[in-house]
């Protein structure tokens, strides 16, 4: 082979019993540190932040959920997972209000919503309009006035004038007549 041996060498990244397994000298050695540090240090830390274990007995699991959301306590997983357990027996959600399933009621919300919506949207497109329309008044009644100077400087004539105010204004759509003398 390329690397002077014939083969698998004895020993070689393997183990001597041949079965696998760690090898010899792998590992922490003995009386060293561990590299994460211990529960008891965790604790100290958590303990000047004013977080303690809790014992959770069967109390309000409601608000032992929201003091641990709070981060006002520190639970295990295991009593955050019976709080979680409990909690849908201790505070069932309602089947009825007034005669009337949740979904029901979910559903009266929903079109509700989607009304309140629609009239929003329908008068925001109502002012939209008027707006445009206000817009549209001032550029015609500016292009008037140009207009208006124009005539009194003698470039454009009387009898031009209405066709160059038909290129931006129409009459028949709801604008107002062309004033020559002005308002």
């Amino acid at each position: 082979m390329a690397n002077g041996h014939d083969g698998a060498r004895p020993g070689a990244g393997r183990p001597k019993n041949g079965h696998g397994g760690a090898r010899s000298g792998a590992g922490r050695p003995l009386g060293r540190r561990n590299l994460r540090p211990s529960g008891t240090i965790i604790a100290a830390e958590r303990a000047e932040q004013g977080l303690v274990p809790v014992q959770f007995e069967g109390g309000d699991s409601l608000a032992f959920l929201r003091a641990t959301m709070d981060g006002t306590i520190w639970p295990t997983r295991e009593q955050i997972y019976a709080a979680k357990s409990v909690l849908p027996i201790q505070y069932a959600p309602a089947v009825t209000f007034n005669g009337h399933s949740i979904d029901e009621i979910k559903a009266e919300a929903v079109r509700e919503y989607v009304e309140q919506q629609k009239q929003v949207a329908d008068e925001a497109r109502v002012d939209l309009i008027n707006q445009v329309g206000r817009m549209r008044r001032a550029m015609i009644e500016d292009c008037d006035t140009r207009l208006r100077g124009w005539m009194a400087a003698g470039l454009v004539s009387d009898d031009f004038a209405p066709q160059i105010r038909s290129l931006y204004a129409k009459v028949d759509q709801g604008d107002e007549p062309f004033d020559p003398a002005g308002r």
